[in-house]
């Protein structure tokens, strides 16, 4: 078993059927998950290490990846402020042409 750090829910496979025909899954939730070592193998989890969706954690790298998800954290906050910024922006925009429009008429 391997001990991961995901910032995102994923879900792998190796391509099993169970008797009912199904594809046999492994899935990954936001945050600390165990998982099967045949995981590691497949392509999708070694894009996903590579993007830095997921982060393999070690005993001694749990600290290290906790510190990962905070930044991603801090991250995601920053854009989404930024984000809301932009809209204010283009809401002062419109309203500033709007007035324009008006004196002008």
């Amino acid at each position: 078993m391997i001990s991961v750090l995901s910032d995102r829910c994923l879900a792998f496979d190796r391509n099993e059927k169970d008797a009912h025909g199904v594809l046999q899954k492994v899935h990954v939730a936001i945050g600390f998950n165990e998982l099967p070592d045949w995981v590691e193998k497949t392509d999708y989890f070694k894009a996903a290490k590579k993007d830095g969706i997921i982060h393999v954690a070690s005993r001694n790298h749990d600290e290290e990846a906790v510190k990962i998800m905070e930044e991603n954290k801090k991250l995601k906050e920053r854009i989404r402020e930024l984000e809301e910024k932009k809209e204010v922006a283009e809401g002062q925009k419109e309203i500033i042409e709007t007035i324009k429009k008006k004196k002008k008429e």
